[in-house]
């Protein structure tokens, strides 16, 4: 293993799917990791001759995990934009790596199961305030322990009482779910969240984090011509980039949007009073047939839905 060879997975890794933005270190501390070299790290003691030894005879192993690792995850729609926290990736590399998974593993029909826990599991993980700050190092540690012990499957309910008991509880309290609902466009935790709430769209492809009312529609001048006062105007201004007016499109169906507003979308998109009841009941968007002067009223119904739904899914069994 020379740098040379670091620096070309780097780059391959990086260039995977929508593209992350991984570093050298993070592959040096996964070679650790999956090299199951006792401490994962990041110091100077730890990369002594005999570690190195160990890497080395390791790596062809170690760089097939970690392309591997990348593609799962950018197949659940993670890219440099959206995940939050590279060391999550890890426990998912070890895991691949412990049960010598192959390229077969993304799209195998007996595994879907198995893919669909790492994806709760990491999600979640992610979306969690804190899990990959503070005793990072210890928590890795840890959760290699559990995943060591049985790696037949990917058993998330087993790496989430490790976590519990290292005060990386991935329970979400009341006040965490009503933080998470008022969470404001561009935030980077976005895109995981409303993957959760709309499992159904297919994230291997091109999709978009769309605002139900466009946000052409709120220009102040508009806005006044609706008859608003300037404090409900500021409130309309400022409800547009928060999540109960957002979810999670496919690439085409975001595009043929354009500033209309959703009544008038989705009657031209959907042709059937029954695919326009689906699509209104799948995207939580009940009361949408509005036009903007009611979108208060739509924000504040969708909000306590999106509220309900969202502790169903973090906090609920997988389903």
């Amino acid at each position: 293993m020379r740098f040379g060879q670091i620096n070309t997975l780097v780059d391959e890794l990086n260039a995977t799917g929508l593209g992350f933005n991984l570093s050298k270190d993070f592959v040096l501390k996964a070679g650790l990791m999956l090299s199951d070299i006792i401490s994962v790290g990041f110091k100077v003691e730890n990369f002594n001759r005999a570690n190195m030894k160990r890497l080395e005879a390791n790596w062809p192993q170690v760089t097939d995990s970690l392309r591997l690792t990348a593609r799962l995850i950018a197949n659940f729609g993670w890219s440099r934009d959206t995940i939050t926290a590279d060391s999550a990736l890890l426990p998912v590399a070890y895991y691949l790596y412990a049960r010598g998974c192959n390229d077969g593993y993304l799209s195998a029909k007996a595994e879907a199961n198995d893919r669909k826990a790492i994806k709760h599991w990491l999600f979640r993980s992610l979306i969690k305030p804190g899990v990959w700050g503070s005793a990072l190092d210890v928590l890795l540690n840890d959760l290699r322990k559990v995943i060591r012990t049985s790696c037949e499957r990917f058993l998330h309910e087993a790496l989430e009482r490790q976590m519990r008991t290292s005060g990386k509880n991935l329970e979400f309290t009341r006040e965490e779910i009503e933080e998470l609902a008022d969470m404001r466009y561009p935030s980077r935790n976005l895109f995981g969240l409303l993957a959760m709430l709309f499992p159904f769209v297919d994230t291997r492809n091109l999709f978009h984090i769309d605002h139900v009312f466009s946000t052409t529609l709120f220009h102040a001048r508009k806005l006044k011509q609706l008859g608003l006062s300037q404090e409900q105007i500021e409130i309309f201004q400022d409800h547009k980039d928060r999540l109960p007016n957002l979810q999670l499109l496919q690439g085409a169906d975001n595009q043929s949007k354009s500033g209309q507003l959703p009544a008038s979308w989705i009657k031209e998109t959907y042709k059937t009073d029954g695919e326009r009841k689906d699509y209104i009941s799948r995207y939580l968007l009940d009361g949408v047939m509005v036009g903007l002067d009611q979108f208060e009223i739509f924000f504040e119904g969708r909000r306590k839905r999106m509220i309900e739904t969202i502790s169903l899914v973090l906090n609920g069994e997988m389903k």
